[in-house]
């Protein structure tokens, strides 16, 4: 754990929300290191956007979503529904429009550099649109 939540995880969410095992953040560090069946090196480009992933699930009630078929599974994060990727496998569309998600939006989302499309319409999200998610413009 100390490679990946410090080298890979800490950067994206931030190491104090580690410690609150209630967070999302955290919910999502653990299925990565111990649930998922894909087994990640720290060093696979993959392992961001599956924690991303994992990380949104968590924070916006996944369990209760209307269609959460195939997320969080042992496919690739481009399989699951959702989620669409380039040719090289980077998640360049996020489409959960209607599907009953609650929560915050995370600044995660800042992090999947290739996404060009966000489609979180018709749920009950709140909060503001983070910052990090200026860095998707660039």
């Amino acid at each position: 754990c100390v490679v990946l939540c410090h080298s890979v995880l800490a950067p994206i969410s931030g190491m104090v929300l580690f410690s609150d095992t209630d967070s999302a953040q955290y919910k999502a560090a653990c299925w990565i290191m111990f649930d998922d069946k894909r087994r990640l090196s720290a060093y696979n480009f993959s392992l961001v956007q599956r924690y991303v992933s994992a990380v949104l699930y968590y924070a916006t009630n996944g369990r209760n979503w209307d269609d959460d078929v195939q997320f969080l599974d042992e496919e690739s994060e481009c399989n699951w529904k959702g989620l669409n990727c380039t040719e090289s496998n980077e998640v360049f569309e996020i489409d959960f429009m209607n599907n009953n998600l609650r929560g915050n939006l995370i600044s995660e989302i800042g992090w999947l550099r290739k996404l060009q499309y966000l489609d979180l319409s018709h749920n009950k999200l709140q909060g503001t649109i983070p910052r990090q998610f200026g860095a998707l413009l660039e």
